[in-house]
């Protein structure tokens, strides 16, 4: 028998599919019981793989976005409140994932971004810094070759996963890999070569 992540106390409703399929349709009434009923358990998911309550309230609204937007989807093959928790784990792996990747290309192109726990907020300066190398990032992204910028967003900024470039640009896998190995060269090299930013970047590695 498949059992949810987390047990609750919450009500089951005697009829889920029909309760999710109203719900799919538009009915505001069912929407809105939905969100009632199961935003609880999607915060405490979301609780337990969160660094801190901000993230778990960006993460709780995301996932029960996920949840309205699919729950066309449920068919009555599990639980609504194991589906439920299904959905809020994939929202946040997704989530982690894509932050990860944006790391990396910050690593890759020179420097080390910092993330943070929520404790303290960055300063005016860092904000500065952010906001300049975004706008030098998107200059750099105009001047490489098409192919290889859009590689790179897709990629790392829209987390497309390689095969699924590959796919939507319609080449190999491998040409992908050797665009954003190209892509992630291009952007250090410039960035290194930028006198605003080589003294920063060699300060963050």
């Amino acid at each position: 028998m498949v059992r949810p992540l987390l047990e609750t106390a919450e009500t089951i409703p005697s009829d889920e599919v029909a309760w999710a399929g109203a719900a799919a349709s538009g009915d505001p009434h069912a929407r809105r019981k939905l969100v009632e009923h199961l935003l609880p358990r999607v915060r405490r998911t979301l609780s337990y793989l969160s660094q801190n309550s901000t993230e778990t309230d960006d993460l709780t609204q995301m996932g029960m976005i996920q949840l309205l937007r699919t729950i066309h989807q449920f068919r009555g093959e599990c639980t609504l409140a194991y589906w439920a928790d299904r959905v809020a784990v994939r929202t946040a792996a997704k989530h982690f994932e894509k932050r990860n990747r944006r790391d990396r290309l910050w690593r890759k192109s020179g420097f080390t971004h910092v993330t943070r726990d929520g404790s303290e907020s960055p300063s005016q300066e860092e904000l500065a810094d952010q906001r300049r190398l975004r706008r030098r990032l998107v200059e750099i992204l105009g001047q490489m070759p098409a192919h290889n910028s859009v590689a790179l967003v897709a990629f790392y900024l829209h987390d497309y996963s390689i095969a699924e470039v590959a796919d939507l640009v319609g080449c190999p896998v491998n040409t992908i890999r050797g665009r954003l190995s190209r892509g992630r060269k291009a952007i250090k090299k410039a960035l290194e070569a930028d006198p605003s930013f080589a003294e920063w970047i060699q300060g963050r590695k």
